[in-house]
């Protein structure tokens, strides 16, 4: 993320000293809110749906796990001494291989995120890119940087007529799938009196 900031500023203080020396040429600027088109972005929707329901199923399989230890638990109280010394073995290895399925989701989560996340961003560059092209602009710029540390805008102000977050959103989900309505419902039958 400090890549991206300092790359940012470098590009936008490169941008303002080269603009000085070409001021006679026509120089065309857009901007864009990136992370408005990511928010909009219909695959971030989807991945973003497919990750909750992923995380229910581990936090599903997680409790399961959970149970199965309180269970071994309430056992060893009904237990002789030496019995329980067996028990708290197979206690500890259940609590170990429940901390160990946890941790490598979160890994496997966090893998995916970025995987996906990167892909995501990627067709968002494309994108804009397009745009910036086939508009004739010399410059995009993303109109701010957000994240949990830094909320900053980067274009302190460009007019209404410059700004291309709308046209790119657009066409990012000019092909999303249609959703059709799950109709595997049975209809009711008209009840007779």
């Amino acid at each position: 993320m400090k890549k991206t900031v300092v790359g940012t500023i470098i590009s936008a203080a490169l941008i303002l000293g080269v603009a000085q020396g070409i001021f006679a040429q026509n120089i065309k600027v857009a901007v864009v809110d990136f992370d408005e088109v990511v928010k909009r972005y219909y695959k971030t929707q989807v991945y973003q749906e497919k990750m909750r329901e992923e995380v229910i199923g581990e936090e599903n399989i997680l409790k399961e796990k959970i149970e199965e230890i309180n269970q071994i638990r309430d056992e060893m109280e009904l237990l002789s001494d030496e019995a329980k010394e067996e028990k708290e073995k197979m206690l500890q290895m259940k609590i170990a291989e429940a901390q160990g399925s946890r941790d490598q989701t979160k890994k496997e989560f966090q893998r995916k995120m970025v995987a996906t996340m990167n892909e995501i961003f990627n067709e968002i560059y494309v994108e804009i890119e397009k745009q910036g092209k086939e508009g004739g602009y010399t410059f995009v710029l993303r109109k701010r940087v957000a994240s949990p540390a830094i909320d900053q805008p980067i274009v302190l102000y460009a007019d209404d007529q410059y700004e291309i977050t709308e046209a790119i959103i657009e066409a990012l989900n000019e092909n999303q799938p249609v959703v059709e309505p799950d109709n595997t419902a049975k209809p009711q039958e008209n009840a007779v009196e």
